[in-house]
């Protein structure tokens, strides 16, 4: 501030601008010491969003929560064509938990809740087996804010 002298009797002021979620913003003039604080949310979709779509249901994987998700809905689905049991299994290495687990005769599907941490890696196995050995299936982890408000079968925090 080269030949610039700042008053004691006449602080410099601070114009601060407000933009909130309406149409008309606030201006504010601030002239002595103020502490301004702030919270913010992540924003989650209201429609659901997957987060891992795989056919490949004897691999690992490793997925990140986005901010704001603290339940994930797992969903899977194995079957063959022969006569005989299938089983389908997501398992999470990070936090030694059973994801998702189901097995019955020539085919099955279903779908759980995990309860998780925003911004947390969790790597996981996907597997399954069956008595002919000539299962398929799939894997879907998805969320959403209707799925964040679900009850947890399992949690992986």
């Amino acid at each position: 501030m080269a030949g610039k002298e700042l008053s004691a009797s006449r602080p410099p002021r601070l114009l601060l601008q407000l933009h909130a979620l309406t149409n008309n913003p606030m201006s504010l003039t601030i002239t002595e010491d103020i502490t301004v604080s702030a919270k913010l949310e992540a924003s989650v979709p209201t429609t659901e969003t997957r987060l891992l779509s795989t056919m490949d249901v004897n691999t690992t994987v490793t997925i990140t929560v986005p901010a704001g998700v603290k339940v994930l809905k797992v969903a899977g689905d194995v079957y063959h064509e022969n006569d005989g049991e299938v089983e389908l299994k997501v398992y999470s290495v990070t936090g030694q938990r059973t994801w998702l687990y189901m097995w019955d005769y020539e085919g099955v599907s279903n779908a759980w809740y995990v309860g998780v941490t925003p911004n947390k890696s969790y790597t996981l196995k996907l597997g399954t087996s069956s008595s002919t050995g000539t299962e398929s299936g799939s894997v879907v982890i998805s969320y959403s804010q209707s799925i964040n408000n679900q009850t947890p079968k399992v949690t992986d925090y």
